[in-house]
Parts: C-alpha cells; structure tokens; sequence
C-alpha cells in the first residue's frame, strides 16, 4: 500500500508537470495585484484548503490588494478573487448562465450527489429549480414542522436515558456529529421522501453508515493532493484512493435507498396524474413528463434519482454541521446560552408547536444567524465565466500599474472566487468585532426596516452569503431556518450544554467534503460536548 501510495503521488506530480507545460493562463484586460505563489503547483490552492482560517487570509489580501484581486492556483491558472458587494451582488444574479460551476466541482458533484440541481446550469437548472420550490414553500414546511419536533424529541429521549444510566453523574458526553447527523436524516426521510430511516431509534441505515465513515474518516495526505489536483483536473476522480472509493460508496448507498423509496410509491411513477400523492417524487416526474422523458426507461428514472439524491446528501450533511456550531458557540458562551432559555421558556409552547415558536424568540433567530455567519459549511463560491463580462465596483480598486479602475472586464474562462466566510465577517461591513461572536449585532432594530440594497450599509448587514444567493440559492434554506430553530428550541430548554474542557477548549477542523468543527486532538470528527439537564426539569 505504501508503494501505491508513492507511485500515485509520482504519477499524480508527472502529469501535473506535463499539464502545466501546456496551460495558457487567461488574459487579463485588466492586469490585477495579488499575492505570490506559495507554492509552485499549488499555488496558494494548498494554503487556503488547509488553513483553519481561510478567512483571514482573503481578509489580508482585500486589505493589501483590494477587493478584486488575482491569486495563483494549480498548475499556474488562477482565479480572480471577488469581495466587492457590487460585483458579488451581480455575479450571483447571473448564476448559472453567465457564471457556472467549475468543471472540476461539477465532477465531484457528479461523482458524490449526481446530476441534479447541484450540478446543472442554465435553463435545465431553472426547469428543476422550479419543480422543486414548490416542495420548500411556507405552506409545506409549516406541515413539515410537527415532523421537526417529533424527532426531536425522540433525540431528547435518547439523551434522558444517556443520563439516566449515568447516573450518579449528572452530565453525559455526547458526540455531536453523530447524533445531529441521525437527527438530520430521520427529519429528511420523513418529511421529504416518506421513508423512515428510524436511525435515532437505533435502526441500522447503509446511508447513514455511508455518511458515518465519508464525514468522519480522516483525509491521507494522498487523499488532499488528489481533492485540491481533482478541482482542476476532474479526471483525478476516477483513481483507484480511499477517498474517491468513499465518495461512490456514498453515492451508491443514497442510490439504492432511494431506489426502494421509488418502488413503494410505484403508483405515483404509474399512476395518472389526478391520483398521485403530491410527493417529492410526483414533482420529479411531473418535470419528466414535461420534459418528454420516459419514466420507464432507465435513463428516465435514473434521472429522478439523481434530483432525490441532492436533497437526501446535501440536505443530511450541511443542516447538522450547522446545528453543531450553533451548540458549539454557545457552550463558548454560557451567558448567552441562559439568555436564550429564558427567552423559550418565557414564551408557552414554543417547544411544543411551531405557531407558538415561529414569530416568537428573536434572542434564538439572533443566535441561530451570528453562528451562520461566522461558520459558513461552504466558505467560498468558485465560478467560471461563461462569457465575457464586466464588474463594475462600488469601489474603485488599484489595478497592478497602479491606475485607479471602477470596473473589471472578464474574459470568457476566467475562474472567480467569492469568499463567502470573508462576506461574512468582513470589518469593513460587520466593524471592528466582525469576527466575534455577537447575536445582538442582529437585534438591531433598524436592520427590520432596511431593504436589499447591496449599497446600503443595513442592508449589508443583514445579508449573509451562508446560502448562497441569486438562482443558487440554497432550496432548502426555510427548511433548514425552520428546523434549527425548532430543534435548538426543544433542545434548550430541556438540556444544558457544555465543552469538555470548559469555553476555552482548543478547536480544530476536520477536512472533508465540506469542514467539521472537531476538538483539537482527537482523531476524525469528533466533537463532544458535556450535556446536562436544566433544574427543575425531569425526564418526563
């Protein structure tokens, strides 16, 4: 295995080398400034991938280039680095037309998820968008919120018994990840494909297995290189690494799941479309049929599978991470966590039903937004223009001759990066405490009254880039907004929550295909937190 791994690495480095002999990087109308090569393949690609604060990073290089500025990547491209809230605003808007997804990210895309939303552009983007708003509206997720609280309540069960065989003790630890990502899935199976997964009743699921070992096993350095060479060399998918064998067992296991929820609602794949139930499923087929595809054949069901694969990863692995970080930054800050208990348990029922918690809790919406902001699953946007372009700046920048431009042209080809988690926590937008973790920054009155406008500076607070934005943003976002906030709402006022070695614990990030909070030490994703119950509050 050990010499595999060498001749891999050599032979990965040998067809870098011969690519790089052949790359022509783009031409620039407008020569930017920006960083040197950090490293000569890599670029600074390595740089940010592996840094625990990639954010910084880009926050360094506004501060010293502006906000548009080139750096170098692999194999001598590079990509022109976007934080101008003008220019972001407009690039989002053209999203999949003028701007697409890299060939590199649609690969990966297509190896884990499938060729659904995630990875289409342009009108075959917005066909399917379109089909699959409707699944997300107000309307169904407030009949999706009594699914929300059963199964989270079923968590808080598991954890009373935890305690309860613990006793004398009065605190159980609990490994976060595993127990949000059950959570997560049990929710989605229910509420998006019918299919019960029971995974927090102690079934065994080969999706949540698949899901297990993708998240938590840790990346060889053999896996690294081949994830930062695969983003511009997609063919790098198909070698024989743990990590690539990984990807397509999670594919394959979401596939045959999925499968088995196809064949038990036949009817709706057969039936006539006055009788089908209004399920996920029947809006993939009703696209189908509009389409002219054959429902029958096995490219047409492949198809649908592809669409319900999208949800079932993507939404069982980002919604958990999240809710992790919220628990995280409030065992961090303990005043804040006895602040945002006793704003739930002022208000009855709000961890009962969602009419009593939906308007309710603005302390909990607070923290629930400050912990997106600053823990973004996805910390930048990569694109590529699809034709040429221009940016024009809400402020001017210096280009690399030293002359003073309010617009960028961009030339067919030419690799963007937004920055997300630099949006996020950008001093020039957020202040001084832009990276501090401050929900009453969102308590701001004044924030309710402001538009959109990317030139308003309210407005820009209010803005998170977590979800994306424009045609890409994230379908599920309500559903995700709505279930945390349910989830922690439950959770809150039944459970206190701790760090193993109090707010000061040292944290790490554990690499995958999105980054996992982990604390610093422990192998894979590991996350542990001290759990408690509230006084005066029972089991029952």
């Amino acid at each position: 295995m050990e010499n595999f791994t060498i001749v891999s690495i050599l032979l990965i480095l040998f067809v870098i080398v011969i690519h790089r002999l052949g790359v022509k990087p783009g031409s620039q109308t407008v020569r930017l400034r920006g960083p040197p090569k950090a490293n000569f393949f890599f670029g600074v690609a390595r740089l940010v991938r592996l840094s625990p604060h990639p954010h910084i990073l880009y926050e360094n290089w506004a501060n010293r280039y502006g906000s548009v500025y080139h750096i170098p990547l692999l194999l001598g491209s590079e990509a022109v680095v976007v934080s101008d809230l003008k220019a972001v605003a407009h690039i989002f808007s053209k999203d999949t037309y003028t701007y697409v997804r890299t060939p590199g990210f649609r690969a990966i895309i297509d190896q884990v998820i499938g060729r659904g939303l995630l990875w289409v552009e342009g009108e075959v983007h917005r066909r399917q968008r379109k089909t699959m708003n409707p699944a997300f509206s107000p309307a169904v997720i407030r009949k999706m919120a009594p699914s929300f609280y059963d199964c989270t309540y079923k968590l808080k069960g598991v954890w009373d018994k935890m305690l309860d065989s613990n006793a004398p003790e009065t605190k159980v630890q609990v490994e976060m990840h595993e127990w949000t990502m059950k959570l997560v899935l049990d929710t989605v199976g229910n509420t998006v494909f019918g299919h019960q997964f029971n995974t927090l009743d102690g079934e065994k699921s080969t999706v949540e297995e698949a899901l297990r070992v993708f998240n938590t096993t840790i990346p060889t350095k053999l896996g690294m290189l081949a994830y930062t060479v695969s983003i511009f060399l997609p063919w790098v998918l198909r070698l024989p690494i743990k990590r690539n064998q990984l990807n397509k067992d999670l594919s394959e296991a979401a596939r045959l799941m999925l499968e088995g929820v196809m064949v038990n609602q036949n009817s709706d794949l057969e039936g006539d479309a006055q009788t089908r139930d209004k399920s996920i499923v029947e809006l993939f087929v009703k696209e189908a049929e509009d389409d002219g595809s054959d429902l029958q054949s096995p490219e047409g069901k492949e198809e649908i599978l592809a669409k319900m694969k999208n949800l079932l990863i993507a939404g069982s692995d980002s919604p958990g991470i999240m809710l992790v970080w919220v628990l995280i930054e409030l065992a961090r800050h303990p005043e804040m966590q006895n602040r945002v208990r006793e704003e739930i348990t002022a208000c009855p029922g709000a961890e009962l039903e969602w009419s009593s918690l939906q308007f309710s809790c603005p302390f909990l919406d607070a923290v629930i937004s400050e912990a997106l902001r600053l823990r973004p699953t996805v910390g930048e946007t990569p694109r590529v223009a699809n034709e040429d372009d221009v940016l024009h700046l809400k402020e001017p920048i210096l280009d690399a001759s030293g002359k003073l431009v309010d617009r960028i042209p961009i030339t067919k080809g030419t690799n963007i990066i937004i920055p997300n988690h630099y949006l996020n926590s950008s001093p020039s937008i957020w202040g001084s405490d832009g990276l501090q973790f401050n929900p009453d920054r969102w308590m701001d009155t004044y924030l309710s009254r402001s538009g959109d406008d990317p030139n308003d500076a309210i407005s820009e607070k209010r803005r998170l880039w977590t979800f994306g934005d424009g045609p890409r943003i994230c379908v599920g976002k309500a559903f995700v907004m709505v279930q945390m906030k349910i989830v922690l709402a439950v959770l809150l006022r039944h459970f206190i929550f701790e760090l193993p070695q109090g707010p000061e614990t040292p944290m790490d990030i554990h690499y995958s295909l999105v980054r996992r909070p982990k604390i610093k030490g422990l192998e894979g994703a590991m996350m542990p937190l001290l759990v408690s119950r509230v006084d005066g509050i029972n089991s029952e």
